[in-house]
């Protein structure tokens, strides 16, 4: 599998950009077929943290998992342990170590889990 897209950031003023990332899974070892959503987000980085809003990356996975790559085993019961749609998610900066985390997917569903967020700190 492949991913095709566009990421980027833009300056909005001083010290805080506006950011996106759209990009699509082709499948092309299996027929390529109809090219899939893997992440489409927008959103605004800066001194107070980061805000995104859109199909994004899990927070567990984001915040957690990191490159140990132990979601497919280890998250959160109910929650998405990759990808999650129409998320808004908030992490805030690092603070001398410590970095928090919120986030809240599945919007506007009719939730088959009665877990649509997930809280996370490293």
């Amino acid at each position: 599998m492949s991913l095709l897209g566009v990421k980027g950031d833009a300056a909005v003023m001083d010290g805080t950009k506006f950011i996106y990332d759209f990009n699509f899974i082709l499948d092309m070892p299996h027929g390529g077929g109809t090219p899939s959503t893997h992440l489409g987000y927008i959103g605004l980085d800066g001194p107070y943290g980061t805000v995104t809003a859109g199909r994004d990356n899990g927070l567990f996975n984001q915040m957690v998992d990191g490159s140990t790559h132990q979601t497919n085993w280890f998250y959160t019961l109910g929650t998405s342990a990759l990808q999650v749609d129409t998320a808004v998610k908030y992490v805030s900066p690092d603070m001398t170590g410590l970095q928090v985390g919120v986030q809240a997917f599945d919007l506007g569903k009719t939730a088959t889990s009665p877990t649509t967020h997930t809280l996370a700190g490293r």
